[in-house]
């Protein structure tokens, strides 16, 4: 989410760069995606987990959103 929001506000500072950067966003979006599909994989194959489940879950569900966003 760091990375997504530094490549944003880059854009903002440098619209020339517009396709490369957006390209880049769209790459990490999808490395988002892949983060939290393994994160709830390894979530429900754990018996005993740190946090609970759900807030587990529902960070990762958030996180996720944002990058969609």
């Amino acid at each position: 989410l760091v990375t997504i929001a530094e490549e944003l506000r880059g854009l903002q500072e440098n619209l020339g760069d517009y396709a490369a950067r957006q390209a880049r966003v769209k790459e990490l979006e999808h490395a988002c995606d892949d983060i939290t599909h393994s994160l709830v994989t390894q979530m429900h194959a754990t018996f005993v987990t740190p946090l609970d489940k759900e807030d587990i879950a529902a960070l990762a569900k958030g996180m996720d959103d944002v990058a969609d966003e």
